[in-house]
Protein backbone atom coordinates (compact mmCIF):
# COMPACT_ATOMS: atom_id res chain seq x y z
CA UNK A 1 0.00 0.00 0.00
CA UNK A 2 1.41 3.38 -0.93
CA UNK A 3 1.57 6.33 1.45
CA UNK A 4 0.48 9.01 -0.98
CA UNK A 5 -2.32 11.31 0.15
CA UNK A 6 -5.69 10.95 -1.44
CA UNK A 7 -7.29 14.08 -2.92
CA UNK A 8 -9.77 14.54 -0.14
CA UNK A 9 -7.04 14.55 2.54
CA UNK A 10 -6.10 18.05 1.46
CA UNK A 11 -9.43 19.31 2.73
CA UNK A 12 -9.14 17.67 6.14
CA UNK A 13 -7.60 20.21 8.53
CA UNK A 14 -8.24 18.24 11.72
CA UNK A 15 -5.21 16.48 13.17
CA UNK A 16 -5.42 13.17 15.04
CA UNK A 17 -4.76 14.95 18.33
CA UNK A 18 -7.52 17.48 17.67
CA UNK A 19 -9.91 14.69 16.73
CA UNK A 20 -9.17 12.85 19.98
CA UNK A 21 -9.63 16.00 22.04
CA UNK A 22 -12.86 16.83 20.22
CA UNK A 23 -14.16 13.32 20.84
CA UNK A 24 -13.45 13.56 24.58
CA UNK A 25 -14.81 17.06 25.16
CA UNK A 26 -17.75 17.48 22.81
CA UNK A 27 -19.02 14.15 21.51
CA UNK A 28 -21.29 12.10 23.70
CA UNK A 29 -21.75 9.02 21.53
CA UNK A 30 -20.29 5.59 22.12
CA UNK A 31 -18.03 4.62 19.22
CA UNK A 32 -16.11 1.40 19.67
CA UNK A 33 -14.14 2.03 16.48
CA UNK A 34 -13.17 5.58 17.41
CA UNK A 35 -9.41 5.12 16.87
CA UNK A 36 -9.91 3.55 13.47
CA UNK A 37 -12.32 6.29 12.47
CA UNK A 38 -9.92 9.02 13.53
CA UNK A 39 -7.35 7.70 11.12
CA UNK A 40 -9.77 7.98 8.20
CA UNK A 41 -9.77 11.11 6.07
CA UNK A 42 -12.64 12.49 4.11
CA UNK A 43 -14.05 15.70 2.77
CA UNK A 44 -15.72 18.06 5.22
CA UNK A 45 -19.40 17.53 5.80
CA UNK A 46 -21.66 19.02 3.17
CA UNK A 47 -25.08 20.09 4.47
CA UNK A 48 -28.28 18.64 3.00
CA UNK A 49 -29.29 19.89 -0.41
CA UNK A 50 -32.43 21.54 0.90
CA UNK A 51 -32.46 25.24 0.13
CA UNK A 52 -32.98 27.72 2.95
CA UNK A 53 -36.32 28.66 1.39
CA UNK A 54 -37.51 25.04 1.39
CA UNK A 55 -36.52 24.63 5.04
CA UNK A 56 -38.30 27.84 6.08
CA UNK A 57 -41.45 26.87 4.17
CA UNK A 58 -41.52 23.40 5.74
CA UNK A 59 -40.97 24.77 9.24
CA UNK A 60 -43.57 27.52 8.76
CA UNK A 61 -46.13 24.96 7.57
CA UNK A 62 -45.44 22.76 10.59
CA UNK A 63 -45.64 25.67 13.07
CA UNK A 64 -48.88 26.87 11.48
CA UNK A 65 -50.38 23.41 11.97
CA UNK A 66 -49.35 23.46 15.63
CA UNK A 67 -50.85 26.93 16.18
CA UNK A 68 -54.15 26.01 14.54
CA UNK A 69 -54.60 22.71 16.39
CA UNK A 70 -53.16 23.69 19.79
CA UNK A 71 -54.31 27.33 20.00
CA UNK A 72 -56.75 28.38 17.26
CA UNK A 73 -59.26 25.50 17.42
CA UNK A 74 -59.30 25.28 21.25
CA UNK A 75 -59.99 29.01 21.58
CA UNK A 76 -62.75 28.88 18.94
CA UNK A 77 -64.36 25.85 20.62
CA UNK A 78 -64.18 27.51 24.04
CA UNK A 79 -65.84 30.77 23.01
CA UNK A 80 -68.54 29.04 20.93
CA UNK A 81 -69.35 26.37 23.51
CA UNK A 82 -69.44 28.92 26.32
CA UNK A 83 -72.48 30.49 24.65
CA UNK A 84 -74.50 27.26 24.81
CA UNK A 85 -73.07 25.52 27.88
CA UNK A 86 -71.08 26.08 31.08
CA UNK A 87 -67.51 27.37 31.20
CA UNK A 88 -66.25 24.08 32.65
CA UNK A 89 -67.65 22.01 29.76
CA UNK A 90 -66.34 24.58 27.26
CA UNK A 91 -62.83 24.37 28.75
CA UNK A 92 -62.81 20.57 28.72
CA UNK A 93 -64.12 20.40 25.13
CA UNK A 94 -61.52 22.93 23.99
CA UNK A 95 -58.82 20.43 24.97
CA UNK A 96 -60.08 17.85 22.46
CA UNK A 97 -58.10 19.06 19.36
CA UNK A 98 -54.67 18.95 21.07
CA UNK A 99 -55.64 15.64 22.70
CA UNK A 100 -56.42 14.16 19.27
CA UNK A 101 -53.06 15.41 18.01
CA UNK A 102 -51.32 13.73 20.96
CA UNK A 103 -53.02 10.44 20.03
CA UNK A 104 -52.14 10.87 16.33
CA UNK A 105 -48.45 11.58 17.00
CA UNK A 106 -48.27 8.72 19.51
CA UNK A 107 -49.68 6.24 16.98
CA UNK A 108 -47.94 7.61 13.87
CA UNK A 109 -44.51 8.55 15.28
CA UNK A 110 -44.54 6.54 18.53
CA UNK A 111 -43.73 9.53 20.70
CA UNK A 112 -45.65 12.07 22.78
CA UNK A 113 -46.38 15.51 21.34
CA UNK A 114 -45.24 17.59 24.32
CA UNK A 115 -46.68 20.91 23.15
CA UNK A 116 -50.15 19.46 22.64
CA UNK A 117 -49.95 17.61 25.95
CA UNK A 118 -49.16 20.87 27.78
CA UNK A 119 -52.21 22.53 26.23
CA UNK A 120 -54.40 19.55 27.15
CA UNK A 121 -53.25 19.72 30.77
CA UNK A 122 -53.79 23.48 30.88
CA UNK A 123 -57.38 23.21 29.62
CA UNK A 124 -58.25 20.26 31.88
CA UNK A 125 -56.75 21.89 34.99
CA UNK A 126 -58.49 25.19 34.26
CA UNK A 127 -61.77 23.37 33.78
CA UNK A 128 -61.39 21.45 37.04
CA UNK A 129 -60.46 24.54 39.04
CA UNK A 130 -63.31 26.52 37.49
CA UNK A 131 -65.68 24.25 39.41
CA UNK A 132 -64.35 25.76 42.65
CA UNK A 133 -66.12 29.08 43.06
CA UNK A 134 -66.60 29.36 46.81
CA UNK A 135 -63.02 30.19 47.81
CA UNK A 136 -61.61 33.44 46.42
CA UNK A 137 -58.05 32.32 47.15
CA UNK A 138 -58.43 29.20 45.01
CA UNK A 139 -59.89 31.26 42.18
CA UNK A 140 -56.89 33.62 42.37
CA UNK A 141 -54.53 30.64 42.29
CA UNK A 142 -56.24 29.05 39.28
CA UNK A 143 -54.01 30.56 36.59
CA UNK A 144 -50.86 30.13 38.67
CA UNK A 145 -51.73 26.49 39.29
CA UNK A 146 -51.42 25.86 35.56
CA UNK A 147 -47.93 27.40 35.58
CA UNK A 148 -47.14 25.25 38.64
CA UNK A 149 -47.98 22.05 36.76
CA UNK A 150 -46.04 23.14 33.67
CA UNK A 151 -43.06 24.20 35.80
CA UNK A 152 -43.16 20.85 37.60
CA UNK A 153 -43.13 19.04 34.23
CA UNK A 154 -40.08 21.07 33.19
CA UNK A 155 -38.23 20.08 36.37
CA UNK A 156 -39.24 16.41 36.12
CA UNK A 157 -37.79 16.16 32.60
CA UNK A 158 -34.37 17.01 34.06
CA UNK A 159 -34.30 13.55 35.67
CA UNK A 160 -32.31 11.23 33.35
CA UNK A 161 -34.80 8.36 33.19
CA UNK A 162 -34.21 5.68 30.56
CA UNK A 163 -36.34 2.55 30.16
CA UNK A 164 -36.82 0.00 27.36
CA UNK A 165 -40.04 1.85 26.44
CA UNK A 166 -39.12 5.53 26.69
CA UNK A 167 -36.40 8.02 27.59
CA UNK A 168 -36.93 11.34 29.36
CA UNK A 169 -35.53 14.40 27.58
CA UNK A 170 -35.40 18.04 28.77
CA UNK A 171 -38.66 19.83 28.09
CA UNK A 172 -37.13 22.60 25.97
CA UNK A 173 -35.53 19.96 23.74
CA UNK A 174 -38.89 18.21 23.27
CA UNK A 175 -40.54 21.50 22.36
CA UNK A 176 -37.69 22.39 19.98
CA UNK A 177 -37.81 18.96 18.35
CA UNK A 178 -41.52 19.32 17.70
CA UNK A 179 -41.21 22.87 16.35
CA UNK A 180 -38.40 21.96 13.94
CA UNK A 181 -39.62 18.49 12.98
CA UNK A 182 -39.83 19.59 9.34
CA UNK A 183 -36.09 20.31 9.10
CA UNK A 184 -34.04 18.01 6.82
CA UNK A 185 -32.46 15.03 8.61
CA UNK A 186 -28.75 14.58 9.21
CA UNK A 187 -27.27 11.74 7.13
CA UNK A 188 -23.85 10.09 7.40
CA UNK A 189 -21.98 6.88 6.61
CA UNK A 190 -20.09 5.05 9.34
CA UNK A 191 -16.71 3.32 8.99
CA UNK A 192 -18.33 0.04 7.92
CA UNK A 193 -20.17 1.74 5.06
CA UNK A 194 -23.61 1.68 6.68
CA UNK A 195 -25.71 4.77 6.01
CA UNK A 196 -27.56 6.52 8.84
CA UNK A 197 -30.27 9.17 8.91
CA UNK A 198 -31.67 10.90 11.99
CA UNK A 199 -33.86 13.90 12.71
CA UNK A 200 -31.58 16.89 13.19
CA UNK A 201 -32.72 17.67 16.74
CA UNK A 202 -32.27 14.06 17.87
CA UNK A 203 -28.86 13.86 16.22
CA UNK A 204 -27.65 17.08 17.84
CA UNK A 205 -28.79 15.91 21.27
CA UNK A 206 -27.08 12.53 20.92
CA UNK A 207 -23.86 13.74 19.29
CA UNK A 208 -23.09 17.21 20.68
CA UNK A 209 -22.59 17.57 24.42
CA UNK A 210 -22.86 21.37 24.30
CA UNK A 211 -26.33 21.07 22.78
CA UNK A 212 -27.45 18.75 25.60
CA UNK A 213 -26.13 21.07 28.31
CA UNK A 214 -27.86 24.01 26.63
CA UNK A 215 -31.27 22.34 26.87
CA UNK A 216 -30.65 21.08 30.40
CA UNK A 217 -29.83 24.61 31.56
CA UNK A 218 -32.72 26.17 29.66
CA UNK A 219 -35.20 23.62 31.01
CA UNK A 220 -33.98 24.21 34.57
CA UNK A 221 -34.35 27.98 34.16
CA UNK A 222 -37.91 27.79 32.85
CA UNK A 223 -38.97 25.11 35.33
CA UNK A 224 -37.73 26.81 38.48
CA UNK A 225 -38.87 30.21 37.18
CA UNK A 226 -42.47 28.99 36.84
CA UNK A 227 -42.31 27.35 40.27
CA UNK A 228 -41.08 30.61 41.79
CA UNK A 229 -44.01 32.46 40.18
CA UNK A 230 -46.48 30.10 41.85
CA UNK A 231 -44.70 30.35 45.21
CA UNK A 232 -44.79 34.16 45.15
CA UNK A 233 -48.46 34.20 44.12
CA UNK A 234 -49.38 31.74 46.87
CA UNK A 235 -47.43 33.76 49.45
CA UNK A 236 -49.28 36.93 48.44
CA UNK A 237 -52.67 35.21 48.66
CA UNK A 238 -52.24 33.44 51.98
CA UNK A 239 -50.56 36.33 53.83
CA UNK A 240 -53.60 38.57 53.68
CA UNK A 241 -52.56 40.86 50.82
CA UNK A 242 -55.63 42.60 49.29
CA UNK A 243 -57.08 40.93 46.20
CA UNK A 244 -56.37 43.86 43.87
CA UNK A 245 -52.71 43.89 44.90
CA UNK A 246 -52.47 40.10 44.52
CA UNK A 247 -53.71 40.38 40.92
CA UNK A 248 -51.38 43.32 40.19
CA UNK A 249 -48.22 41.89 41.76
CA UNK A 250 -48.96 38.39 40.48
CA UNK A 251 -49.21 39.60 36.90
CA UNK A 252 -46.04 41.67 37.28
CA UNK A 253 -44.10 38.65 38.60
CA UNK A 254 -45.40 36.41 35.80
CA UNK A 255 -44.53 38.96 33.10
CA UNK A 256 -41.04 39.54 34.55
CA UNK A 257 -40.29 35.79 34.68
CA UNK A 258 -41.63 35.01 31.20
CA UNK A 259 -40.04 38.05 29.53
CA UNK A 260 -36.77 37.53 31.42
CA UNK A 261 -36.51 33.84 30.50
CA UNK A 262 -37.48 34.60 26.90
CA UNK A 263 -34.68 37.16 26.62
CA UNK A 264 -32.19 34.78 28.25
CA UNK A 265 -33.27 31.94 25.94
CA UNK A 266 -32.98 34.10 22.83
CA UNK A 267 -29.57 35.52 23.73
CA UNK A 268 -28.26 32.05 24.60
CA UNK A 269 -29.47 30.62 21.29
CA UNK A 270 -27.72 33.36 19.30
CA UNK A 271 -24.55 32.94 21.36
CA UNK A 272 -24.12 29.18 20.96
CA UNK A 273 -25.58 28.77 17.46
CA UNK A 274 -22.23 29.16 15.69
CA UNK A 275 -20.56 26.91 18.25
CA UNK A 276 -23.13 24.18 17.61
CA UNK A 277 -22.68 24.52 13.84
CA UNK A 278 -18.89 24.29 14.18
CA UNK A 279 -19.11 21.19 16.40
CA UNK A 280 -21.59 19.65 13.96
CA UNK A 281 -19.19 20.08 11.04
CA UNK A 282 -16.25 18.77 13.10
CA UNK A 283 -18.19 15.69 14.22
CA UNK A 284 -19.20 14.83 10.67
CA UNK A 285 -15.67 15.51 9.41
CA UNK A 286 -14.45 12.86 11.86
CA UNK A 287 -17.23 10.26 11.70
CA UNK A 288 -18.89 10.70 8.30
CA UNK A 289 -17.18 8.42 5.74
CA UNK A 290 -19.53 9.18 2.85
CA UNK A 291 -16.80 10.81 0.75
CA UNK A 292 -14.45 7.86 1.20
CA UNK A 293 -17.01 5.29 0.06
CA UNK A 294 -18.15 7.51 -2.81
CA UNK A 295 -14.52 7.73 -3.97
CA UNK A 296 -14.12 3.95 -3.75
CA UNK A 297 -17.21 3.54 -5.91
CA UNK A 298 -15.92 6.10 -8.41
CA UNK A 299 -12.53 4.35 -8.59
CA UNK A 300 -14.13 0.96 -9.16
CA UNK A 301 -16.18 2.13 -12.15
CA UNK A 302 -13.20 2.54 -14.60
CA UNK A 303 -11.86 -0.87 -13.54
CA UNK A 304 -15.20 -2.49 -14.30
CA UNK A 305 -15.34 -0.75 -17.67
CA UNK A 306 -11.85 -2.02 -18.56
CA UNK A 307 -12.89 -5.56 -17.78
Amino acid sequence: MNNQSTPHQKHDSISDEERSLFHQEHIGVNTETGEQQQQEHQEPYKPPTWSRRQILIAQARHLLTLLVIDVGLPMAIFYVFRIFTTEIIALICSGIPPLLRVAYVLIRRRRIDVLSMIFVLAFVISGALSAVTGDVRVVLLRESFVTLVIGFLFVVTLIPITTPWFKVYPMTFLVSREMFAASPPVTWTDASGEKHSQQRSDWLYNAIKTYRYFHLGLTAGWGFGLLVEFAIKAALIFTGVPTTQVVLYGNIVLIVIIVGMTIISTLTVFRIRKTIERLEHEWLAVYDHTAKFNENIALSIPQNNQQ
